[in-house]
């Protein structure tokens, strides 16, 4: 309240009037509140403090909002008058009271009731002095500035809820994609299971009737050495394109996924070592033909070949999407620090051009972010299709090499079958020997049929554990492997 001194005291003199009068004009001069009286009250932390926590327990009335709300204006009045940025700090602690459900339907009933109060009982004239009007009408307004950032507020929330929900619709829709497409891989890769199955199954069933027709031949002696030489011509011509197991069936075994010339290299050096050991004591007729075991063994290794791959498409679908689940939580908190960041700036700027200019700058620098994220996705996925890809060439390289190796393995049986047959020397045989070695009449295989399948068993599984094949040292001594004969050829 302003009290104006009035001088009731009258002076005779007009100099004495003049003096009191200079006087009087002096005092209404002094502002109505000095900086003195802006000060905070009382253990003002105290009572925040204790007011807060009955907030955040939900444990508060209607006086208690209105004093806590009273000792913020408070705050930010002191520090503003003192030009200090503290006042920011409880403007927004202010806001966040405002904007709490409970707080709001506190207050909402609050001004019901009052309103329903002003309703009933009789207006009555209260004079006021002009500075709480002026108080009152500053408090309204801040009110009502309050409450349109509050709803702006709440706008700019809902956005962020849509932006979330769209993005993560957009994330359930690649998802999707991605489990589709490894269905699809699924589908064929048991497909091609299945067709492999059935060629298995058809090649059998000539290779037996190729079998019966050798070992029932009447005349095995007349065929001729040109035949055979064509032969065995033609099986070195064709490991690279169609094999042929019989007079009814043939297959097709592309090299070209062999990527290792030193793998296919200690194949040939293998095979061929397989090849030139003979002996006629140890050989039996039924072993030849006794192929059922290794088959199965060769069945297996394949099995497991096939699992392998479809373990490594399901690690590559679960680390995909492991990928996609990290780069979308990566990206949504750095564009969420960035919209944090400019908008707290915004909200400091000064005028709209400024305003405008950081707008500007935050949209550019939220598109940088994305694209970011997305070279690095697509990076990353890159990079794991390619490690995958590279196992399943190894165990393709696998399957190719034991191929190689039983069909190798097929073709010389059935040749010394014929030869054991037939009673016929091989030419090769014949042309490595000189005046000083021994002739024969018969030639046949030093290893037996299970000597040879633990052989190509120990092959195969120095194959899969990727260690190179030991092969023998220096030259192999043709005399150490053929048995003298007491015939002359």
């Amino acid at each position: 309240m302003l009290f104006i001194p009035i001088n009731k005291q009258h002076y005779g003199t007009g100099i004495k009037k003049r003096k009191t009068r200079k006087k009087e004009s002096k005092r209404d001069m002094i502002p109505a509140y000095k900086e003195e009286d802006l000060r905070l009250p009382k253990k003002f932390a105290e009572q925040v403090l204790e007011l807060e926590i009955d907030v955040e327990n939900n444990v508060f009335t209607i006086k208690q909002i209105q004093r806590l709300m009273a000792l913020y204006s408070k705050a930010v009045e002191f520090y503003n008058g003192k030009s200090d940025s503290k006042y920011l700090f409880y403007q927004d602690k202010l806001q966040k009271l405002i904007t709490q459900d409970k707080v709001l339907d506190m207050l909402n009933s609050k001004a019901k009731h009052d309103h329903q109060e002003s309703k009933v009982e009789p207006k009555e004239e209260v004079k006021t002095d002009p500075k709480t009007k002026k108080e009152l009408k500053e408090k309204k307004k801040n009110m009502k500035m309050n409450l349109i950032i509050t709803n702006k507020q709440l706008k700019k929330h809902d956005v962020k809820t849509e932006i979330i929900k769209k993005h993560v619709s957009d994330q359930s829709k690649e998802d999707e994609i991605i489990q589709n497409n490894l269905s699809a891989q699924k589908d064929n890769l048991k497909k091609r299971l299945e067709e492999r199955r059935k060629r298995m199954a058809q090649k059998n069933v000539p290779k037996e009737e190729v079998g019966q027709k050798k070992t029932n031949s009447s005349t095995p002696n007349q065929i001729p050495v040109e035949k055979r030489e064509g032969a065995e011509s033609e099986g070195k011509t064709n490991s690279s394109g169609t094999n042929s197991v019989g007079d009814n069936c043939s297959f097709k075994i592309n090299f070209d996924s062999l990527q290792d010339d030193k793998f296919s290299d200690e194949l040939m050096n293998r095979l061929m070592i397989l090849q030139k050991g003979y002996d006629d004591n140890d050989y039996d007729n039924d072993d030849l033909f006794n192929e059922e075991a290794v088959e199965e063994e060769i069945e297996k290794i394949l099995n497991k070949c096939d699992e392998e791959v479809e373990k490594i498409l399901e690690e590559d679908r679960q680390q995909i999407e492991y990928l996609y689940e990290d780069i979308a939580n990566e990206k949504f908190e750095k564009l969420a620090e960035i919209k944090g960041e400019y908008k707290y700036r915004i909200k400091m700027a000064k005028t709209e051009e400024e305003q405008q200019e950081l707008e500007k700058e935050r949209d550019i620098e939220l598109q940088q972010t994305k694209n970011k994220y997305d070279q690095i996705k697509a990076q990353r996925v890159q990079e794991l299709k390619q490690k995958h890809k590279e196992n399943k060439d190894k165990i393709k390289i696998k399957r190719e090499g034991i191929k190689k190796v039983t069909n190798r393995v097929r073709r010389s049986a059935s040749r010394k079958a014929s030869r054991l047959a037939s009673g016929i020397v091989s030419p090769r045989i014949k042309k490595e020997r000189s005046d000083n070695h021994p002739t024969f009449t018969n030639f046949m295989p030093i290893q037996n049929q299970a000597e040879l399948k633990q052989d190509l068993t120990k092959t195969f599984e120095r194959m899969q554990a990727n260690k190179p094949m030991e092969l023998p040292k220096g030259p192999i001594n043709m005399n150490a492997l053929v048995k003298p004969s007491n015939e002359e050829e």
